[in-house]
């Protein structure tokens, strides 16, 4: 990157009037040294350059000379725009140089708040984990005494095993000398008993040679008897030859069997059609049949149970019927009894 890459017009005025502001002269250096802070742009910038900017600034601040907007008493009417203009792009720089000031010292106090509050967290978490490491070393010994003890107890039971075995030692090697001479009668057993086996293996190979022998006469009898068989096998082989052509003739026969079964099995499943179809027809009879017969008997119960209802009210109305006569009766006796009642006595009469 060009060392006058981001050096601008501002750039440098504002460093003059910084450096006016300090009552000093600005120079090349003094300008590049403000130039190459972190407040402005980083770097100082190519000598030329800045020396022509500054130039430049002067002109402007001539410039600014050649109009006077206003008197102030006391001072040269020359002077005072300059003056004002000065003053007013100081109390900028001064701000803007004061507020920058305030942001790095708000971000370095921020940047330390936060440093302490880490350094608090972290002996925080310190006296935390301390705290757990107590916990877990108490822990660790309570059980490493724990330990001890059971050690303490189990090397007394290995003190008192270890007398034991070694008392069941002595026993042992007391029971290995007996031992000892249990194997040495039992290796001249053994002796005794090798050399009997030396006599049974010769024997042994005195029938083997026997068996052997009568073994080859077995098998030249077998040669004959393989002989004798090979004859009957070819034998039969002619047989069996004769038997292929009877059994050729028989296969014709079956197939024309087989096909006459054919045609018989078809007429045979037709007739088994037929029948099932007459099965079918019986059963479906049968089922209307049923039917009917439910029907029938539904009709039966229903007429028998109409015929009860018909004698019940013909004996209800018979019942009307005599009690209706016996109303009528007492109403003709009552009516009988009204006009006798309604007649004048004969007695009265005559008083009358």
């Amino acid at each position: 990157m060009s060392r006058d890459s981001g050096v601008t017009f501002d750039h440098v005025r504002r460093a003059c009037y910084e450096i006016l502001s300090r009552g000093e002269r600005p120079s090349r250096p003094t300008v590049q040294e403000l130039l190459a802070t972190d407040r402005y742009i980083g770097r100082k910038g190519g000598n030329e350059l800045v020396q022509n900017l500054i130039n430049d600034f002067w002109t402007s601040m001539s410039k600014t000379l050649q109009v006077p907007e206003r008197t102030v008493d006391g001072v040269p009417a020359a002077f005072v725009p300059v003056i004002d203009k000065a003053l007013g792009d100081m109390v900028a720089v001064a701000r803007q140089i004061a507020a920058e000031e305030m942001a790095d010292r708000a971000a370095a106090l921020d940047a330390r708040a936060r440093e302490i509050e880490s350094s608090i967290q972290e002996a925080r978490d310190s006296a935390l984990a301390a705290d757990q490491l107590r916990v877990r070393a108490e822990g660790e010994l309570s059980a490493v005494q724990s330990r001890a003890s059971e050690l303490k107890a189990s090397l007394n039971e290995a003190e008192r095993k270890l007398a034991e075995e070694s008392g069941k030692v002595a026993a042992h090697q007391k029971t290995i000398e007996g031992k000892d001479a249990e194997l040495q009668r039992q290796f001249a057993s053994l002796e005794a008993a090798n050399r009997t086996l030396e006599q049974a293996t010769e024997q042994h190979r005195q029938e083997t040679h026997r068996l052997m022998q009568q073994l080859d006469n077995e098998r030249l009898a077998s040669r004959k008897e393989t002989q004798r068989l090979t004859d009957q096998l070819d034998k039969s082989r002619e047989e069996t030859a004769a038997v292929r052509e009877d059994l050729a003739v028989l296969r014709e026969e079956v197939g024309r069997l087989r096909a006459e079964n054919v045609a018989g099995t078809a007429a045979r499943k037709v007739q088994e059609d037929a029948l099932t179809e007459a099965k079918v027809r019986l059963d479906d009879a049968m089922t209307r049949l049923q039917a009917a017969q439910q029907e029938a008997t539904t009709m039966r119960v229903r007429y028998e149970t109409a015929d009860q209802h018909r004698q019940e009210a013909v004996s209800r109305s018979t019942s009307q019927a005599e009690e209706l006569g016996e109303l009528r009766q007492a109403v003709e006796q009552l009516q009988a009894d009204l006009t006798l009642a309604r007649k004048p006595r004969p007695k009265e009469e005559k008083g009358s």
